[in-house]
């Protein structure tokens, strides 16, 4: 599949994309996250992304995994950095329900 091709993948698709990369790559966490196609494309979008991530993150939280939890929160402070020049999200990056209030803000 070429670049061109994945640019063109839905949201819903990118988020479950991303979910598999990190769930089930061999390598470690930075590893995992820094390879993810998905991620790059969901950070590069940026604002448009958040109210999907949003409802993604409010139906799925109780069961997600730590890993993807950390994972979300991660690609959120991403996405904060290239949206928010104030940098109002959590303090802690684990916080994920910060997050989500910070990326509602945004959305």
């Amino acid at each position: 599949m070429t670049f061109e091709e994945k640019q063109n993948w839905s949201v819903t698709k990118l988020i479950e994309r991303f979910e598999g990369d990190i769930v089930y790559d061999a390598h470690g966490f930075t590893a995992k996250f820094e390879r993810s196609h998905a991620q790059k494309e969901l950070t590069r979008r940026g604002q448009e992304v958040l109210r999907p991530i949003i409802d993604h993150l409010n139906e799925n939280m109780p069961e997600s995994k730590f890993k993807l939890d950390i994972a979300w929160a991660y690609l959120l402070n991403q996405i904060e950095v290239r949206i928010d020049p104030d940098k109002t999200g959590p303090q802690k990056l684990a916080d994920t329900k910060g997050w989500i209030k910070w990326a509602k803000k945004f959305a």
